[in-house]
């Protein structure tokens, strides 16, 4: 559920501005471009059908889709969102692993894949081929990151003994887009009533930087 991608659009001026000067304004006026950005962001998404001429990389969709398609998910749709400009994504799922899969493209932010599950208490857990983009995770909602992991070796992470949750609900293709609007809605109420601290836009600064 990449809520995050929306406020990392709406800080691009600020992200791509010149490194120093980034972590200049990052130190003196962090939370107030963050709280900005915040309130830009939409309170919930819709998830629009979209055709194959949608993605960016189409090869490169279909390479990771097919490598998901074996592990057993079946799939749920290609999709856009008009609210998140920008944005492709496919979803997947996994019933008998309680598993969904989503495949994202994005002009900026690249091209990844992840694995996520919802549990019966309203917990969650993301793993995800995305390095740390220097924002927190919501607590109850950690964010396992694997940059360049394969869609197998991922998919074992998620399934181990360790990660398996008895608790988690029931993964189906007809339920994927219902759970990703959802849960997009939930974790952006949750940021904008938490905010984005001046540490958090601090850490995104340097990493551009770096």
């Amino acid at each position: 559920m990449q809520w995050w991608i929306a406020i990392l659009g709406a800080l691009a001026a600020f992200l791509f501005a010149g490194p120093l000067m980034r972590l200049g304004i990052a130190a003196v006026f962090g939370r107030q471009v963050a709280d900005q950005a915040l309130a830009q962001q939409p309170d919930t998404i819709r998830l629009v059908p979209a055709p194959p001429e949608s993605w960016l990389d189409p090869d490169n969709a279909r390479q990771v889709s097919n490598a998901i398609h074996a592990l057993g998910f079946e799939d749920a749709g290609t999709f856009t969102i008009p609210e998140l400009t920008g944005v492709t994504l496919a979803l997947l799922a996994h019933p008998s692993a309680r598993l969904y899969a989503a495949i994202y493209q994005h002009p900026r932010a690249g091209a990844w894949f992840e694995f996520f599950r919802r549990n019966s208490d309203g917990t969650g857990v993301t793993f995800t081929t995305l390095p740390p983009n220097g924002l927190s995770d919501r607590p109850g909602h950690p964010v396992v990151r694997a940059p360049g992991s394969d869609p197998r070796t991922l998919f074992e992470r998620a399934t181990s003994p360790r990660s398996a949750n008895s608790d988690a609900r029931p993964a189906s293709a007809q339920a994927a887009v219902h759970v990703f609007e959802s849960g997009y809605a939930e974790a952006m109420a949750w940021r904008k009533q938490n905010g984005v601290s001046r540490a958090e836009v601090v850490r995104i600064a340097a990493k551009r930087a770096a």
